[in-house]
């Protein structure tokens, strides 16, 4: 009888390996229920919609029937890359426990979202939760792990009642709320000053407030990255033909986005700082 996963994980930030980690349970035989797929057909929104998704159903309609999924699996497999753990994939985990589902990571746990309440980053450290690295999933390995991977029972009832808080106000942030997103608008000729503002008006409107400084340098890099993709592809640089392509224009738009975020973030005024520097590089010799 093949086993069953669900994977676990930031759709924003490791769709890739995630991917990478259902192709590889693929071939071993592991049916995967969720996701069904890696490609996007939304991005850099505070919810991705992968394209198996019904775009018409609300946003916690659709995490409903993953927690579903989670329900059916002989395990949940977390590819938390970099060790990280974000408030969603914690949730995800705690309703994997709740339900006695067998657990496994990619990673060891190394940072947990401030955005997940303490005793339940306290729960998380005290499990021993099997390991299994994304490049490492094959036959053998996941023969193995069947063998050995069993669900974690012993919780207290503050515990409980804490992981079914998680999951309760997960589910309540992601139900439809009426917004006001005609208010994001920019004026015909904009300056960097209202560029800054929009952003900071955006941030709250699409619920990105919530993110620490340093999960948005993670996102700058990310999307530098892609930037540079982009921009090779141009200059007819040998690239994968299979891997995901890139707009160069919108990827520019991106990281003047995350830019003026981390302005914002360090009440940065940019136009002024710009000023003040090409002031200094004036008087500079350029040779």
């Amino acid at each position: 009888m093949n086993h069953c996963v669900v994977i676990s994980g930031s759709f924003r930030k490791h769709l890739h390996e995630i991917g990478e980690a259902m192709t590889r349970f693929k071939k071993t035989g592991v049916v995967v229920l969720a996701p069904l797929t890696h490609e996007t057909q939304n991005d850099h929104v505070d919810f991705i919609l992968l394209k198996t998704d019904d775009a018409l159903k609300s946003k916690d309609a659709i995490e409903q029937e993953f927690l579903s999924n989670i329900q059916q699996a002989d395990f949940l497999y977390v590819a938390n890359v970099g060790g990280y753990i974000g408030q969603s994939v914690a949730t995800e985990i705690a309703f994997a426990l709740l339900h006695h589902i067998p657990i496994v990571i990619a990673e060891e746990i190394q940072i947990i979202s401030d955005d997940v309440p303490d005793r339940i980053k306290s729960l998380f450290k005290k499990i021993l939760f099997l390991k299994l690295p994304i490049t490492k999933i094959c036959l053998d390995r996941v023969e193995n792990l069947s063998r050995s991977i069993t669900p974690y029972n012993h919780f207290s009832t503050d515990e409980i009642e804490s992981m079914q808080s998680m999951v309760d106000y997960l589910m309540q942030q992601l139900k439809p709320i009426s917004k006001n997103m005609n208010n994001l608008t920019l004026p015909e000729h904009p300056t960097l000053q209202d560029f800054q503002a929009y952003v900071a008006h955006m941030v709250k409107e699409r619920g990105f407030d919530s993110e620490t400084i340093s999960e948005i340098f993670m996102l700058l890099q990310e999307e530098i990255g892609e930037l540079a993709k982009a921009a090779r592809k141009t200059q007819n640089i040998k690239t994968d033909q299979t891997s995901e392509q890139f707009h160069l224009a919108h990827e520019a738009a991106d990281v003047f986005i995350y830019l003026l975020d981390i302005c914002n973030h360090f009440n940065i005024d940019l136009e002024k700082a710009f000023r003040e520097k090409e002031e200094i590089n004036k008087k500079r010799v350029w040779e």
